[in-house]
């Protein structure tokens, strides 16, 4: 069945039980070609999907489709910029930087120690796991 479905306002992408995702929408917004395996987790960011696979790495699908290797363990988006926390506690930002999407200016406390962070209509947050 389906776990979850989201939307990017022109397109819908459906996280299946079996790990797949499906698309469908308008023209580029939605993927061309559906991702068949291991996802874990997927986000609507602006124009473009981007999904977690098992092992880690993220698939970007719709107007910038792209896939990467990285050790990622969550993704949160807003309209025009994404965010990734990966497996070391370290964070990493695209997009539109008025959006969230240039983390330049506080990298220094995204290089570990992060592990969730949320997103809202117009910037990216952050959130420590804090020691009792």
């Amino acid at each position: 069945g389906v776990l979850q479905v989201v939307s990017n306002g022109k397109a819908f992408a459906a996280l299946k039980g079996d790990g797949s995702v499906v698309t469908w929408g308008t023209g580029s917004y939605a993927a061309a070609e559906d991702v068949k395996s291991d996802i874990v987790q997927v986000i609507a960011a602006g124009a473009e999907f981007v999904a977690v696979r098992y092992d880690g790495s993220m698939v970007m699908l719709g107007s910038s489709a792209a896939e990467s290797a990285g050790d990622v363990s969550q993704i949160v988006g807003n309209s025009s910029a994404s965010a990734a926390v990966k497996r070391d506690g370290s964070v990493t930002t695209w997009g539109d930087p008025d959006f969230g999407g240039d983390s330049s200016l506080v990298a220094e406390k995204l290089r570990e120690g992060v592990a969730h962070i949320v997103a809202n209509s117009a910037a990216l947050q952050r959130s420590e796991l804090m020691a009792p």
